[in-house]
C-alpha cells in the first residue's frame, strides 16, 4: 500500500496497491452487476448502485481489511481517525458527475478502483480554484485517491461509463476521532 500526498497541501493523496492480490482475485470472479444493491443517499438519481455488504462476502472482507489498515492510513495522512466503513459503488453505463464538493458530513474519503478498462479513463478528477486539474489518479485496478474533505476539494468524473460496462470502486468513509 502506497499513500502519497499529491502536493504540499497534504489534503489529497494518491493511493496505489491498497488491496492484496488475494482479495483482487476473489473480486475478479464475481459478476458484480448481479449483486444485491440499493441507491446511495444524496445520489438517488445517479446511475450508481451501492452494493449491499453482506457478512462473510468479499465486500465484508474488504471492509475489514481497510479497518486493519487504519494505523497506516493515520500515519500517511497525519490525521487521527476513529473508525471507517467501506461501501462499494457500481457505476452503470452513462454514469458521470459534474464537479462538486462532498457534503460537510464527510471527514475523509477514499475511493479505489476495482475495475479497469484500457480504452476509457474513468478516474475522478480534482480541480484547482481556476478549474484546472489539480490531480487525477491513474484509472487502474487498485489505484485511487484519499481526500481530507474541505471547501477546496472540488471533484468530478467527466468521462461517462461506456455502454456494456461498469465502474466498480470501493469507497471508504473515515470518521473523526
Amino acid at each position: 500500500m502506497t499513500i502519497t500526498p499529491t502536493d504540499d497541501n497534504n489534503d489529497l493523496f494518491s493511493v496505489i496497491d491498497l488491496y492484496p492480490a488475494t482479495i483482487l482475485e476473489r473480486l475478479h470472479d464475481i459478476d458484480h452487476s448481479t449483486s444485491a444493491w440499493k441507491r446511495e443517499n444524496w445520489q438517488l438519481d445517479w446511475a450508481r448502485r451501492r452494493i449491499v455488504n453482506e457478512p462473510g462476502s468479499i465486500y465484508d472482507v474488504i471492509d475489514l481489511y481497510v479497518k486493519s489498515k487504519l494505523p497506516e492510513i493515520e500515519e500517511a495522512t497525519n490525521t487521527s481517525i476513529l473508525s471507517c466503513d467501506t461501501g462499494f459503488w457500481l457505476d452503470d453505463a452513462g454514469f458521470t458527475t459534474d464537479p462538486h464538493l462532498d457534503n460537510d458530513g464527510v471527514f475523509i474519503a477514499m475511493q479505489v478502483y476495482l475495475t479497469e478498462h484500457t480504452d476509457v479513463d474513468m478516474a475522478t478528477e480534482f480541480y484547482n480554484n481556476d478549474n484546472t486539474v489539480r490531480f487525477k489518479p491513474e484509472y487502474r485496478l487498485n489505484h485511487g485517491y484519499l481526500m481530507i474533505n474541505n471547501p477546496h476539494q472540488r471533484h468530478g468524473m467527466p468521462t461517462p461509463v461506456p455502454n456494456n460496462t461498469y465502474r466498480l470502486s470501493s469507497y471508504t468513509w473515515f470518521y473523526k476521532k
